[in-house]
């Protein structure tokens, strides 16, 4: 299932390079601006609350249609979240409990620092 997700993730990603590539250059340059403002609201998240794990990761893909340093760091990033995830998924209750858990105080001490 691994392999599969992966592969499936990895295609996924080169559809959407090859389509931007198929672009002109005003859309491309549009989707560079866009690209860069995504990652940059992604790192105002880890300041104040948002889903700043999802939002950066979605900044590097956009660039990844571009830069091939983006695609080198997009293709480790996926690799790592497909076994983070494989690896959270056979983990036991106790486990997936001290995750949310942490997760959950995180968010609030993020939370309280903002809105003190």
């Amino acid at each position: 299932m691994t392999q599969e997700l992966k592969n499936d993730i990895h295609t996924r990603a080169d559809a959407v390079q090859r389509q931007y590539h198929r672009r002109g250059p005003v859309f491309r340059a549009i989707w560079l601006v866009a690209a860069v403002l995504v990652i940059v609201a992604g790192l105002v998240m880890l300041v104040v609350p948002g889903p700043a794990i999802i939002v950066i990761p979605i900044g590097i893909a956009m660039l990844a249609a571009r830069f091939r340093w983006a695609q080198i760091l997009l293709r480790a990033t996926i690799d790592y979240g497909v076994t983070l995830h494989r690896r959270i998924s056979k983990a036991g209750i106790g486990v997936k409990l001290a995750l949310a858990l942490g997760g959950a105080a995180v968010v609030a001490g993020v939370a309280y620092l903002v809105w003190r």
